[in-house]
């Protein structure tokens, strides 16, 4: 039975995480030895009972090399993947010199192009991307920024739909639009915000429903009160039951101005739900909406084109209905079974003579 160690991000409740809780218990189901690590006590995403919880102490950075090298070391596993970058290079680091190394597999779950890092973090990422033996990408664009810079091989993955999906939803919607995600600059609900307060005035039964939490919640609240629209726009902490509220939505938008792949979308074009996605780098939306077939993609911080979006499902439902019928689209070619089969063909390609 082969061991797999898992590392997820330093944030809890993120999409990364997501993703690899789903994996973890996809591998454990399918006859590995899962060890799924993280920064902190408590899980945000469900682990089934095959799969063991490892939790790093990340206070004193110094013992945190030391405790990973160390578990690694005793544990002997055969594979470690990581998502996101400070993850890859804690690892590299920390294992750095050990002889008898499991395989690291690296995964890029964002846009690298940002200047979201230290040019010492632009060196780390790069440092252990190569280190590691193989580097899995979301995107092809994402892959194509490293082209020059890369030396392992690579690979293009999607993101999983979980297997807790419901059914998609078959009787009348409500008249509400959702959006879901952190609360930052990234995910530009400003945006989204400006062109609803157009639509609120035509279409004064539609409501605005945000699920999110993160550092700009007192802007976008105070946003809200500018406009007036305490009593049709509401921002709500992450739920559990995401699933259901998303379902019997009427409409569900995403104004990223940059992405990996957004796990919200994929869910609402795996239930059917009308969407309007920005074509952001690194892709991943266009990537998965035909548009006008299966969802509708609009430029990047384009509350115009936004707006026209909205409009147009709100007052043409055959063609929201059209979306809905072709939620198969994304919710067959990325169900758990076929990416998480992907996966497991990665690991197992180390270990053919």
């Amino acid at each position: 039975m082969r061991k797999i160690l898992l590392m997820s991000g330093l944030s809890k409740g993120g999409g990364a995480e997501r993703v690899l809780s789903t994996l973890a218990n996809n591998f454990s189901e399918n006859g590995y030895s899962v060890v799924f690590s993280s920064f902190y006590n408590n899980g945000y995403y469900p682990l089934n009972n095959k799969v063991k919880k490892k939790v790093f102490n990340s206070s004193n950075k110094l013992l945190l090399l030391y405790d990973i090298r160390r578990y690694v070391r005793l544990n002997k596993f055969d594979v470690v993947i990581c998502f996101m970058y400070p993850i890859s290079y804690t690892l590299c680091i920390a294992l750095f010199g050990m002889r008898n190394k499991p395989f690291i597999i690296s995964s890029e779950r964002a846009d690298p192009s940002k200047p979201t890092h230290h040019k010492i973090e632009k060196y780390l990422r790069n440092w252990s991307y190569n280190s590691s033996n193989h580097v899995v990408f979301q995107t092809e664009q994402a892959r194509n920024y490293f082209k020059n810079s890369l030396k392992c091989k690579t690979s293009i993955i999607e993101n999983p739909i979980s297997d807790n999906l419901p059914e998609p939803y078959k009787g009348i919607r409500k008249k509400n639009i959702i959006a879901i995600g952190r609360l930052t600059e990234q995910k530009n609900f400003e945006l989204l915000i400006h062109a609803f307060f157009k639509i609120s005035k035509e279409y004064k039964e539609y409501k605005l429903d945000i699920f999110g939490e993160g550092p700009l919640k007192s802007r976008l609240e105070s946003l809200i009160c500018e406009l007036s629209l305490n009593e049709v726009v509401t921002i709500h902490d992450f739920t559990d039951d995401i699933y259901n509220i998303l379902n019997e939505s009427g409409m569900y938008i995403s104004c990223s101005n940059y992405e990996g792949i957004s796990n919200t979308m994929l869910e609402a074009l795996a239930l059917g739900v009308p969407s309007i996605c920005t074509d952001c780098p690194v892709g991943g939306a266009k990537m998965n909406i035909v548009n006008e077939k299966n969802g509708l993609l609009i430029d990047v911080n384009n509350e115009i084109q936004l707006y026209n979006a909205i409009k147009k499902l709100i007052t043409n439902k055959e063609y929201s209905k059209v979306f809905s019928d072709n939620y198969h689209m994304v919710r067959d070619r990325l169900s758990v079974k076929n990416i998480g089969g992907k996966w497991i063909d990665l690991i197992e390609s180390f270990f053919i003579n």
